[in-house]
């Protein structure tokens, strides 16, 4: 202000805080023009304060979600390219050696055959032949589990409501964590709907085995008011309720804009040493089952 009216150019703006007779703090924008005396000095000033308190609040609020978002987006580009890494690596190790272990045992094989084999020969042929074929099932079982790390077949064959059941039971084997499922035979999702669905409940129970230390999880599934809600809900530690804390938990994040893009909402539920629940509603198709 002491600028302005030593210099005064068209139009003073200000935006400052002033303290509230009730205790809080309150955003003020000042906005005047001054008026010389005769002797052309500042003389009197004339404008107003407007409160623009819930203003700044909402610039803040804006701001926070966009540094969350970058955060998040190079939270899952690093996501993607561990998994490219990850993925790559089982290619190149698990079927690569099965692919060399085939190439050495046909090259075996192609050698005896330039000659007509003996008894004996034609035993040690069966004997590779076998190796072989325990070779070819172990490398589509590797396939198989890499598929379906990727995208289970049965989502689009059986739909969500045993791809659900599936995952619990292979998530209860993996892990050792109890894992009940309760819900309908069939839930009426869209593949759209049921991949978000699905994504959601597999980043739920990643982070059960990752950071919950718990010992069971309840999953339960229903369909109310046109809306599919996955319930999944853990006894394990839990962790604060505040959102700054949950902000920086880019798992939670990504579900909740997972959930966002397919229509729905996520809330979640926890506090430290009370477990955890995540409640996923999203919108039901009018098909049925995928």
């Amino acid at each position: 202000m002491r600028n302005y009216l030593e210099r005064p150019w068209p139009d003073y703006e200000n935006e400052f805080r002033l303290r509230h007779r009730k205790g809080g703090y309150r955003w003020i924008l000042a906005r005047a023009q001054v008026f010389s005396g005769p002797d052309g000095r500042a003389a009197r000033m004339l404008g107003c304060h407007v409160d623009i308190t819930e203003r700044r609040a909402t610039e803040e609020r804006l701001r926070a979600s966009r540094e969350q978002l970058r955060a998040l987006a190079a939270h899952l580009q690093a996501v993607r390219e561990e998994e490219a890494t990850r993925i790559a690596r089982e290619l190149h190790d698990q079927l690569g050696a099965a692919l060399t272990g085939l190439n050495f045992e046909v090259s075996w094989i192609e050698r005896q055959l330039k000659q007509p084999p003996s008894a004996e020969k034609l035993k040690a042929l069966r004997e590779r032949v076998g190796s072989i074929l325990e070779l070819i099932d172990r490398t589509v079982g590797t396939i198989r589990a890499i598929c379906l790390e990727l995208r289970p077949a049965m989502l689009d064959q059986l739909g969500l409501a045993t791809t659900i059941g599936w995952q619990a039971a292979e998530f209860q084997a993996r892990t050792g964590i109890r894992c009940k499922v309760s819900g309908p035979d069939e839930v009426p999702a869209d593949p759209e709907r049921a991949t978000a669905i699905f994504r959601i409940l597999q980043e739920v129970l990643t982070n059960v085995a990752r950071h919950a230390k718990a010992s069971e999880v309840r999953i339960e599934t229903r369909v109310v008011s046109g809306e599919v809600v996955v319930t999944a809900s853990d006894n394990g530690r839990g962790f604060a309720s505040d959102a700054s804390a949950r902000q920086k938990h880019f798992g939670l994040v990504g579900m909740k804009e997972r959930a966002i893009a397919a229509g729905g909402s996520l809330e979640i539920v926890s506090a430290q040493g009370d477990g955890t629940t995540v409640i996923v509603r999203v919108p039901a198709s009018t098909g049925g089952r995928p």
